[in-house]
């Protein structure tokens, strides 16, 4: 019987946080997280000569999805700062996802 990852099966030890130029500021005590769901979508491209009378379908504009945190905020630590800088600004912000593995979004 093949071992269990079941504490990273779980998401445990998941973080999610801000990058301001090389520096990741993970958020303190996530208690609820939900990756965000890609999707794409499709473009129509029959016409009168599509083979066999089908409709065909191109891949379209991709779309990264949405994702949703539920945290703790622990004033004084550096997501809370995180977060202040973020609504003071108008400008682009980037979130990472880092999995227990090491993989990040």
């Amino acid at each position: 019987m093949a071992a269990t990852n079941a504490a990273t099966d779980i998401g445990f030890m998941t973080q999610f946080g801000k990058v301001v130029g090389a520096v990741f500021t993970p958020f303190a005590e996530i208690t609820d997280f939900t990756p965000p769901g890609t999707s794409r979508d499709s473009v129509d491209f029959t016409h009168f000569g599509s083979p066999d009378y089908f409709r065909e379908f191109k891949p379209g504009i991709a779309d990264g999805g949405e994702a949703s945190v539920t945290y703790n905020l622990v004033p004084g630590l550096l997501d809370d700062a995180a977060i202040a800088a973020h609504f003071d600004t108008r400008a682009v912000d980037t979130w990472r996802i880092v999995f227990p593995n090491g993989a990040k979004l």
